[in-house]
């Protein structure tokens, strides 16, 4: 269980890292961040609504990517990387019909692209962690 959730985390704060960082220096990057705060504006106060949404972020995320330890270790990997790209289409295709706008992940070929990248890439490394903590508890 403990790997699970230390590989599900693994996972949320590679996907966190890379919209924090990548947003920052290129316009064109999603804004993964603003589908988490148009998400809850509606059901919580907007103080510290940034903060909410990110604290939200990681933790359905850890448990979403946590997911990777339903696979035998060995096909950790590719399990991962197969849950990020279904998350990373899902964030490009969703956010429209429900609702939160289409600018944070679709605005352009690139935006669409690198949302499905970070996702993918992101559960490609719950994977990998998974896999080498399961190597290491098999000791």
């Amino acid at each position: 269980m403990l790997n699970a959730i230390a590989s599900g985390l693994a996972g949320a704060a590679a996907v966190t890292l890379m919209n924090e960082s990548i947003r920052r220096f290129d316009e064109e990057a999603p804004r993964l961040d603003l589908l988490g705060m148009r998400a809850l504006a509606e059901v919580v106060s907007p103080d510290n609504l940034r903060t909410k949404a990110l604290v939200g972020d990681i933790a359905s995320n850890t448990l979403y990517y946590s997911i990777v330890a339903a696979a035998p270790p060995e096909q950790a990997p590719i399990c991962g990387a197969t849950l990020g790209l279904g998350a990373g289409i899902a964030a490009v295709a969703l956010p429209g019909p429900l609702g939160l706008g289409e600018d944070a992940t679709n605005r352009s070929t690139k935006t669409r692209v690198l949302s499905i990248v970070y996702y993918t890439t992101a559960g490609l490394l719950a994977g990998i962690v998974f896999r080498s903590l399961a190597g290491r508890t098999r000791l």
